[in-house]
């Protein structure tokens, strides 16, 4: 039922955690439903939150601050305004990150496997591979992984996307829509169906670069192998 809590809120549950009407919580909310759901799809507002569940989706009618999460399948989160974090964050599978007009800035040590961004601005470290199921970023997108970044779905980013996987691979070969792309890789292949504006890049091995249209640049790019550069019927102008 609805609740207001002016400080801490600790919820254990056997099994799932749901819920009938708003909860408000001043400071910090922890869920645990080790082994089953947690589903808290209201108009809440929470501050910060702590979740253990095998699947768990909450909603935050303004800022959503994410202190841990452990997630043994899926995890949605949708916010009014913005998405950050306190702590790290581990989701075995599907993480849903929604702050439609805002940002989501996920930093820490994450351990994320496949991930989708609705936002205005996002920022996304991961210490291993990281997945973009989709993305539709009106603003800007970084994407930081300790291993490889690839996709599962398309990503739309109408002004810089940068994507860091430094000493691995960067392969978005999708049906994309990028403004300006930096890359940092040792390998990287990035495919747009338009326009694409490649910002500083470094690949110490080999680049790939597709185009539906033109392929430029504003920012310089080095590359110490193989660069192939494909905008069969359009421009590329790399100076």
């Amino acid at each position: 039922s609805t609740s207001t809590v002016s400080s801490n809120l600790t919820v254990t549950a056997g099994t799932n955690i749901t819920q009938s009407g708003a909860v408000s919580v001043a400071n910090l909310a922890v869920f645990n439903a080790t082994g089953d759901s947690i589903i808290l799809d209201s108009a809440n507002d929470l501050n910060s939150v702590a979740l253990i569940a095998t699947d768990a989706s909450v909603t935050d009618t303004s800022d959503i601050v994410l202190s841990t999460a452990t997630i043994g399948n899926n995890l949605t989160v949708t916010a009014g305004t913005n998405i950050t974090q306190s702590g790290a964050i581990s989701v075995a599978n599907l993480s849903v990150f929604n702050s439609t007009g805002d940002s989501v800035i996920l930093d820490s040590e994450n351990t994320l496997s496949s991930v989708v961004l609705i936002a205005n601005d996002a920022s996304v470290t991961d210490t291993n591979d990281i997945v973009l199921s989709t993305a539709t970023i009106s603003n800007n997108l970084t994407v930081t992984a300790g291993t490889n970044i690839t996709q599962s779905g398309t990503v739309s980013v109408a002004n810089l996307s940068v994507f860091n996987a430094t000493g691995d691979s960067v392969v978005l070969d999708s049906n994309n829509q990028f403004g300006s792309v930096g890359l940092i890789a040792a390998e990287a292949s990035v495919t747009d169906t338009n326009d694409i504006v490649l910002s500083t890049s470094t690949v110490s091995s080999n680049l790939t670069v597709t185009a539906g249209t033109n392929i430029t640049q504003s920012g310089a790019v080095s590359v110490a192998n193989l660069a192939v550069f494909n905008a069969t019927g359009d421009s590329i102008i790399l100076d």
